[in-house]
């Protein structure tokens, strides 16, 4: 009797066993089906914020408890995006920060686990206890595989976005013109790659070794304004050093051991920089820096450094072919010997100037100016000597001009000097800065040369055509030597030609 009673008791504790089987069978069923749900659901979302927001409503089916929080933030620094269930208005940022930056441990009435894929941390997500509850393991683990799909979902969206960007940005480099419009255009997009604040570009010069700013975004524009006459060399800080010898991603901080750098960002109010190389072949061509005035990144961030480097390698194609462009474009329109423009581009600026003084009326005005006797310096001291007397000829001639203004080697030692918006009396100005210019010798070496040159000086005729011009203003410049002057304006229709003396 004994056995046959202990057998119905077993026997009957199996039957209850296998319903709570059965209801954990069912249960994890449903579970199962709601994850292939959300998992469908992520695979096909283009919107990642609507996705999230089912994993939120998905968990708190899951994991029974009053309030759900799903808080991340889509990029690092950036704005948070919460999305909530059971919490009143007034809790919604507080429990959102909390999540978002507060450390551990939580409350023990709350259930929060991580919202991290391998690459970067996001977010929290939490159910909220009101009385105390208690949960269990399993649930623990169930609200980790939520946290896990939005992960997933975060950095699926993220390699939507950065892919989109990039190709975006492939197709508008592509279209660019000059080192400053590809700067500007990367510039402009990198806030929306990483998620910062400001951006600027700085691309090196090599002849002045130097970083210069050539692209800038999320800057006030008389800060910008400010910057482009700003030049970084070693001096100033090690920066350059650590870029040239050991190149790589650098997050700077206000704890920075560099005095340049924190003297930057508190003038830009920045919490934080981070700042990536821009190498071609190893050739350091500039850098990239991205900046937030609040909740920079505390480290290094993989993903923000991963999407910066491709940024990196579109500039640093795009930046070295507008070098190049901008190299051969110098040399065609440039003479080898002094830098000025050449003939080509002379032709170019008389024929917009042309333009202008026909549309607005302003009097332009155009200077010849011929070197007496060049070829008595070459014969006497030499080719070499005389190319260092143009040299020299051209940056006084500069000097004398006006900012304003274009000068121009015609050719051999002939300068045509563009002067828009010049009446006759500023143009004397010019006439008489030249000849105070030309004034003092050129020394070249252990050698001094006497310059003389002469001046002529026509008020430009808008009807006229550029070649007509020249030949007005080579005229007038031969009159001068005719009647052996240093210099002399001849301006048509004025009663009495304007010397050098006034």
């Amino acid at each position: 009797l004994r056995w046959a009673r202990r057998r119905r008791l077993r026997f009957g504790g199996l039957r209850r066993r296998a319903r709570h089987l059965e209801a954990e069978l069912r249960d994890l069923t449903r579970q199962m089906a709601s994850l292939q749900e959300v998992a469908s659901h992520l695979v096909a979302a283009e919107d990642v914020r609507s996705a999230l927001l089912d994993i939120e409503r998905e968990a708190g089916r899951a994991v029974q408890a009053p309030a759900h929080v799903l808080a991340v933030r889509l990029a690092s620094g950036g704005p948070p995006v919460i999305h909530h269930s059971g919490l009143a208005a007034g809790e919604v940022e507080s429990v959102g920060s909390l999540l978002l930056d507060g450390d551990e441990p939580f409350d023990p009435s709350w259930l929060v686990v991580d919202v991290a894929s391998s690459t970067r941390r996001y977010g929290r997500i939490a159910a909220i206890s009101r009385g105390g509850q208690e949960f269990f393991a399993e649930e623990r683990s169930l609200l980790a595989t939520y946290a896990g799909l939005a992960a997933a979902a975060l950095d699926a969206a993220a390699a939507r976005e950065t892919a989109a960007l990039l190709l975006d940005l492939a197709r508008s480099l592509a279209d660019a013109s000059g080192l400053d419009d590809v700067a500007r255009r990367v510039a402009r997009v990198l806030p929306e790659i990483v998620g910062s604040t400001t951006a600027s570009v700085f691309v090196w010069d090599e002849e002045d070794e130097a970083l210069r700013l050539r692209g800038v975004a999320g800057l006030p524009p008389e800060l910008v304004d400010e910057l482009r006459t700003f030049a970084v060399r070693h001096t100033d800080t090690p920066l350059l050093a650590e870029m040239l010898d050991g190149p790589g991603p650098r997050l700077y901080t206000h704890t920075a051991d560099d005095p340049f750098i924190i003297a930057a960002l508190a003038a830009f109010a920045m919490s934080g920089v981070v700042i990536v190389p821009i190498l071609l072949r190893n050739r350091f061509i500039g850098i990239l820096s991205v900046g937030w005035p609040a909740s920079a990144p505390e480290t290094l961030d993989p993903e923000i450094v991963a999407r910066l480097s491709g940024v990196a390698g579109q500039a640093a194609t795009a930046l070295d072919n507008a070098a190049q462009f901008e190299r051969a474009r110098h040399q065609a329109l440039h003479d080898a010997l002094t830098g000025l423009p050449n003939r080509a581009l002379l032709f170019d600026r008389v024929e917009q100037a042309l333009a202008r003084c026909g549309r607005e009326a302003a009097p332009t005005a155009l200077l010849m100016v011929d070197l007496d006797d060049f070829k008595r310096i070459n014969d006497e001291f030499g080719h070499p000597t005389g190319d260092r007397v143009l040299q020299e000829v051209a940056a006084r001639l500069s000097a004398s001009a006006r900012d304003t203004d274009t000068v121009a080697r015609l050719g051999g030692d002939e300068f045509v000097i563009v002067c828009e918006r010049a009446t006759p009396e500023q143009a004397a100005t010019v006439v008489r800065r030249i000849e105070r210019a030309l004034g003092s010798p050129v020394v070249v070496g252990d050698v001094e040369v006497t310059v003389a040159a002469s001046v002529g000086v026509i008020e430009v005729d808008p009807v006229l055509s550029v070649a007509a011009l020249l030949q007005a203003v080579d005229e007038a410049m031969y009159d001068t030597k005719r009647q052996r002057q240093r210099c002399r304006a001849t301006i048509p229709e004025a009663t009495a030609p304007l010397t050098a003396g006034g």
